[in-house]
């Protein structure tokens, strides 16, 4: 653990890990407060999001990821079965973040998720002189998620430029943020 937050209760709130220290202290962390959200840093190769994939995050409140491809967002997913509340990150381009495909990864596991957050900005290559690989329009990512069940007992969503009306099908939301 890098960096941590104290919440009202004087518990650890938010831990800030590396991938490979996680590894090892996964059961200290866990131990340190029932409702702990864990932010996870950035994954240096395939064989850190290999090891946070073969192991159980359960026991988090909260699982927050850095921005990750399809490729490590599916490694990773199965270590999401069990989590609460996830929060991703996907900004930029294609290359470096997950589409609608890493997601589907995520929904197979996730069955009882009851909170969901996609921090979203789409870069496009229009007068920038690149010619990368952008990512999909955000409505790909709000189909997947209305219409995947394992996203089916979502309590609240927080994806800022989805519109809300395009969540109506998720019957147990109650909350919907779409701005910042």
């Amino acid at each position: 653990m890098y960096r941590w937050e104290f919440g009202k209760n004087g518990l650890v709130s938010e831990a800030f890990v590396q991938p490979d220290k996680l590894i090892d202290g996964v059961d200290a962390l866990a131990a340190l407060n029932p409702r702990l959200m864990l932010d996870i840093s950035a994954f240096k190769n395939a064989k850190s999001a290999d090891a946070v994939g073969a192991i159980s995050l359960a026991a988090f409140e909260e699982v927050s990821l850095p921005a990750v491809s399809d490729k490590q967002l599916a490694t990773v997913a199965p270590a999401l079965k069990g989590v609460r509340k996830l929060r991703l990150m996907c900004r930029g381009f294609a290359d470096a973040n997950f589409t609608p495909v890493g997601l589907r990864a995520v929904a197979d596991q996730v069955k009882g998720l009851k909170g969901l957050s996609i921090d979203f900005y789409r870069s496009v290559n229009e007068g920038t002189g690149r010619a990368k690989a952008e990512l999909p329009a955000l409505t790909e990512y709000v189909d997947l998620i209305v219409s995947h069940p394992g996203f089916a007992e979502l309590q609240s969503i927080h994806i800022p430029g989805a519109k809300p009306k395009a969540f109506a099908s998720l019957k147990k939301l109650s909350k919907v943020k779409t701005s910042w």
